[in-house]
């Protein structure tokens, strides 16, 4: 069948489709952009042939895109935006790259356009701004089956469990291949779950309180994933399922689930006890002191290594170089425990990890937890005690002091 002949000043959205091809998607450009951006955190990125990206079926009139390998799936579910059945599997990746071609974001307005998706009988077709550009298909048929969600474990508000795992997530080895440093530990604790991640040297520890726990769980997630995912999820709830050996995660249109990783997370609780010694100190101006070693260390083309001395009434931040001593001007701490007198304590960090630490810290000020210079620095929120539970701690090895 020939294509109509319109004009362009005349095109509108899917002008031009061969009907009865499939499937076919009007959606605002924002909502399009946004669920494939989600569900492709799943998808595998082979090159052609394509045999993985994001499979967009209708279910109803809604559009469900669903990315998924063997060992994960998410689903994002745009209702109503689907105006004709059937599936495609798209390369998710390709589409995201022309809606950025066919509608520049340069406003916000550009995200409330209408662009059309739709399955023809060679492939698929993206129209946009009067435009239409062929999109690279894969069959469909041989996409892995989108794993099930499993029964409830736990719910938890959405704004405080994707907070939470964004404080924790900053501590793993990303792109490492040991499962045990790139997972996020889960484990039920009272009034809630405690969730882990470490590199194998630092360690941060969240609380996530819970709305109710019928089943509670404990398990090694891939943290990467789990992270990337919860900072889309738009419900006011997170609703975590256990079972069958997979775990599953939903939030208003989106499900994600995950098979665990089988491995054991570090037992930790003995590294994060109550130390003797505390300087309270301004987190803002901590961080500007550490991003100016950093920046010092930089110029030098020296280690990022940060030395903190630790008095009764001030604290000194230098950077640590192997060609001589530099000095600072002393800070003002708001309160120290076991330094008084002339008590002094010198501790030597990664600057890069520490200011990492002091990011995910909240509020205007920062107690540093310290037992001894060859041991871990504990980095909490003032006030709040490192052995307990619902306290977010960040565990901060000593770096090398040889050049």
């Amino acid at each position: 069948m020939a294509q109509p002949d319109i004009p362009p000043h005349k095109r509108r959205p899917g002008d031009g489709f061969v009907r009865g091809g499939g499937l076919v998607v009007t959606a605002r450009r924002g909502d399009l952009a946004a669920a494939l951006a989600a569900a492709g955190l799943a998808a595998s990125t082979l090159p052609v042939p394509l045999k993985h990206g994001v499979l967009a079926e209708a279910h109803g009139g809604d559009l469900v895109l669903t990315g998924a390998t063997f060992a994960s799936t998410i689903t994002v579910t745009l209702p109503g935006a689907a105006t004709a059945p059937g599936r495609v599997l798209i390369d998710h990746t390709e589409v995201r790259r022309l809606l950025g071609a066919l509608l520049p974001q340069r406003t916000r307005r550009v995200d409330t356009q209408p662009v059309t998706l739709a399955a023809t009988p060679h492939g698929a077709d993206l129209v946009a701004d009067a435009m239409r550009v062929p999109l690279r298909v894969g069959d469909a048929a041989s996409y892995p089956a989108p794993l099930p969600v499993q029964p409830t474990a736990f719910r938890a508000d959405r704004e405080t469990f994707a907070g939470e795992l964004r404080r924790v997530v900053c501590a793993l080895d990303h792109g490492g291949t040991f499962p045990q440093f790139t997972g996020l530990h889960l484990a039920p604790v009272e009034g809630g779950v405690q969730v882990a991640a470490g590199d194998g040297a630092r360690l941060a520890l969240a609380h996530i309180p819970t709305l109710e726990m019928p089943r509670p769980m404990a398990g090694m997630l891939p943290g990467a994933l789990i992270g990337d995912v919860a900072a889309h999820f738009t419900g006011g709830e997170v609703t975590v399922g256990a079972g069958d050996g997979l775990v599953s995660l939903t939030s208003g249109t989106i499900t994600a689930t995950v098979r665990p990783l089988d491995v054991a997370f570090t037992r930790y609780r003995h590294h994060v006890p109550d130390a003797p010694a505390t300087a309270t100190i301004t987190r803002l101006a901590l961080i500007g002191a550490v991003r100016k070693v950093r920046a010092i260390t930089a110029a030098k083309r020296q280690p990022d290594r940060v030395e903190l001395t630790l008095g009764s009434q001030v604290v000194t931040v230098a950077p640590l170089l192997s060609d001589g001593q530099a000095t600072a001007p002393p800070m003002k701490v708001r309160k120290t425990v076991g330094l008084d007198g002339d008590g002094w304590m010198r501790l030597v960090l990664r600057a890069r990890h520490l200011l990492q630490a002091l990011d995910c810290i909240r509020g205007e000020a920062v107690d540093l937890h310290a037992t001894a210079p060859d041991r871990a620095v504990i980095l909490t929120e003032a006030g709040a005690r490192p052995s307990d539970p619902r306290a977010y701690r960040h565990l901060l090895p000593p770096a090398p002091t040889a050049p």
